[in-house]
């Protein structure tokens, strides 16, 4: 392998790295708002905004008034729900909120 060769690949690393580190970093940040809960019952035709707010109030000690305050941008289940029938446990709960 000649010397020009070695260069180009050792630029394409360097700059592999430096897009590894960008998109590692953009991942965190997209990431900063939300909120995983485990353990919450999964039901048919479940209303999940409902139950983060009922897991709130349970759990955190949130009277009803602060848990209807919290603004969501987005609450759903987390994987396939034919998948949660095959393992007897219920999917996370992914939420954002909007803490403007």
């Amino acid at each position: 392998m000649d010397i020009s060769t070695w260069s180009k690949i050792l630029l394409l690393k360097k700059e592999n790295e430096s897009l590894i580190e960008t998109v590692t970093d953009l991942q965190v940040r997209s990431m900063n708002d939300n909120l995983i809960i485990t353990g919450v019952a999964e039901t048919l035709n479940e209303n999940v905004e409902e139950q983060v707010r009922t897991f709130f109030q349970k759990q955190l000690d949130m009277n009803k008034e602060e848990a209807e305050e919290i603004t969501f941008v987005r609450v759903h289940r987390m994987g396939k729900k034919k998948n949660l029938w095959r393992s007897g446990r219920p999917h996370n709960k992914l939420t954002e909120a909007d803490h403007n």
